[in-house]
């Protein structure tokens, strides 16, 4: 695919693949733009509709959506036997990354992240758009200290027909509300709940319920208690059992609940220092965006990569 045109937009890199289909970078040769393409795997195609019914639900999902922290969508149409998504284009890594590579984060950092995810999900949920399948690797973190929210891919809007089998649980369990590993229906504090989790684990590094096999993870999640943690503030320990609260009326009620009694628990990061953060902890994405954003005759295979300065560790 790497120089192909897909309309007026030329692929330069893959950069992730998943279950639905393959996300490219590409140029916008009109506007002179990075985009993300996102095309449906052809093969899914077969099954009935079922997965292309999936796939235009998520380009509505995200074309409704228009906020700072939610990746924007600028375009759905048919690509030779498939079809593609053309959304903005988020330089950075996500949250997921960024825990993998440091371990716990600081308590002000993950505050601004969390409160930046709760903005977001604060104005899908406003338009009925419950997410569903929060996780870490679904925030992206840009070098500026921005957090969007990625992937409607199963959301759900509410009192839309749902267009998988009646039953069907979906979603990663690790971070799955009760009602959702049951089955049951839910609502936007499912999406609270997987925000408890995500803070949980951003700021000790662990999963509160993660087991050895699914099945065991969601059976964790339904009927065991939360294991109290030490380590973390007690103030923000306070908002993460609220939001991992068994029974969703026990929960936060809306995202901007949330976010005001996390801002109430710690202050936040400024946008900088998480910026930052991004940067000198997980340099590898940034610097291939930098080899992509380099002209096309450049052998950038022959560059001494033992010339680069290493990150410096921030104190």
């Amino acid at each position: 695919m790497i120089g192909e045109l897909i309309g007026h937009h030329r692929i330069l890199a893959q950069i992730g693949q998943g279950g639905m289909g393959t996300v490219y970078q590409a140029e916008d040769t009109r506007l002179g733009r990075k985009v993300a393409i996102k095309i449906l795997n052809p093969s899914l195609l077969v099954q009935g509709g079922i997965e292309l019914e999936r796939f235009q639900s998520e380009a509505k999902v995200q074309a409704s959506l228009n906020h700072a922290n939610v990746v924007t969508l600028f375009a759905f149409e048919p690509y030779q036997d498939s079809y593609c998504m053309i959304m903005e284009y988020v330089e950075g890594r996500t949250l997921a990354d960024l825990i993998r590579s440091t371990g716990p984060l600081p308590a002000h950092v993950v505050v601004m992240i969390a409160k930046q995810v709760l903005d977001g999900l604060a104005a899908a949920h406003r338009q009925g758009v419950v997410h569903r399948d929060l996780k870490p690797s679904n925030i992206m973190l840009t070098a500026e200290g921005t957090a969007k929210v990625m992937d409607f891919g199963i959301a759900k809007v509410r009192a839309q027909r749902t267009v998988t089998q009646s039953g069907m649980v979906k979603g990663k369990p690790s971070y799955m509300a009760p009602e959702q590993a049951v089955a049951d229906p839910v609502d936007r504090r499912a999406d609270l709940f997987a925000m408890g989790l995500i803070l949980h684990e951003a700021l000790t590094g662990a999963r509160p319920f993660q087991r050895d096999n699914d099945g065991a993870t969601m059976d964790a999640i339904v009927a065991e208690p939360l294991p109290v943690r030490e380590d973390v503030p007690a103030p923000l320990w306070a908002v993460i059992e609220r939001a991992l609260e068994k029974e969703p009326a026990r929960r936060f009620q809306t995202a901007e609940e949330m976010e005001r009694a996390l801002v109430r628990a710690a202050p936040p990061a400024a946008d900088e220092e998480v910026g930052r953060l991004v940067a000198v902890r997980c340099p590898d994405r940034l610097r291939k965006i930098s080899e992509w954003d380099r002209p096309p005759l450049e052998d950038v295979s022959r560059e001494p990569t033992r010339t680069r300065p290493a990150a410096r560790r921030t104190p």
